[in-house]
């Protein structure tokens, strides 16, 4: 499947809310398996470009919950799919924070540091 846009984690998890809403009815509005084909080719385009090891593990984590979320959802298991798809926009959005680092103080212009967490109280 070729990937027409940019592939950025707000189209992945569009699918994945996509998918959600359709996994645990009875009679879905729109097909689900192209969905599920559509969110795994996704993932993997995303691994591919990807070369940082740390979130590239964290995408395959994610990739793994998709693949377990379309076998629950083909052995009717829908709230084992919908749990599986929560996982996989978890470990996304992780893995697109990852080396990340949080502030853990700050240094104002008069020299003086001061935790982060005060600062981001107004203090």
């Amino acid at each position: 499947m070729r990937i027409a846009d940019d592939n950025t984690l707000e189209d992945i998890q569009g699918v994945i809310l996509c998918l959600q809403f359709d996994v645990e009815k009875r009679a879905p509005q729109f097909p689900v398996a192209p969905r599920f084909r559509e969110l795994i080719a996704r993932l993997e385009d995303k691994l591919r470009r990807n070369k940082n090891k740390v979130r590239k593990n964290w995408f395959e984590i994610a990739r793994d919950h998709a693949l377990s979320a379309e076998k629950a959802f083909l052995d009717q298991r829908e709230r084992d799919s919908y749990v599986s798809l929560q996982r996989c926009w978890s470990y996304l959005e992780r893995g697109n924070k990852a080396h990340r680092r949080e502030v853990t103080f700050v240094a104002l212009a008069d020299g003086q540091v001061v935790s982060a967490a005060k600062r981001k109280g107004g203090e």
